[in-house]
């Protein structure tokens, strides 16, 4: 089979069977490989969720997560839900409550290993 692709390599009848041969198609191959990426993260994304209790009786079950999409090499929109569900109080009363958030992150450092941030979330809740 080798020696069968090496005749029609050398009639013109099928390109390099084993690689690249000549130094055009060496220089090619490797511009396709040294492509550099980007070392920011597209798309970010957090949850988390916590248990609260509270000195005078109850307890809290809180979870949230939050998305960050980034729209350039600074910049991302964020968005935010988190939530409390006041579970046990002394009086049996109703304290459940959800906050949504969305906004502006500018991250100046985004390609490195610590990157600090600033946003301005624009909040809104519901008790």
């Amino acid at each position: 089979m080798r020696k069968q692709l090496v005749r029609d390599y050398k009639q013109g009848l099928t390109g390099a069977p084993f690689g690249p041969h000549t130094a055009e198609e060496r220089a090619a191959m490797n511009k396709a490989i040294e492509r550099p990426t980007s070392k920011e993260a597209p798309i970010e994304l957090e949850a988390y969720a916590l248990y609260t209790a509270f000195l005078r009786g109850g307890t809290c079950l809180r979870g949230g997560g939050q998305v960050a999409a980034r729209i350039a090499a600074s910049w991302q929109i964020v968005s935010e839900v988190n939530g409390c569900m006041k579970v046990h109080t002394p009086t049996n009363e109703s304290a459940d409550s959800v906050t949504f958030a969305a906004g502006p992150r500018w991250t100046p450092r985004a390609p490195h290993r610590v990157s600090p941030f600033a946003q301005l979330p624009l909040r809104g809740d519901n008790d």
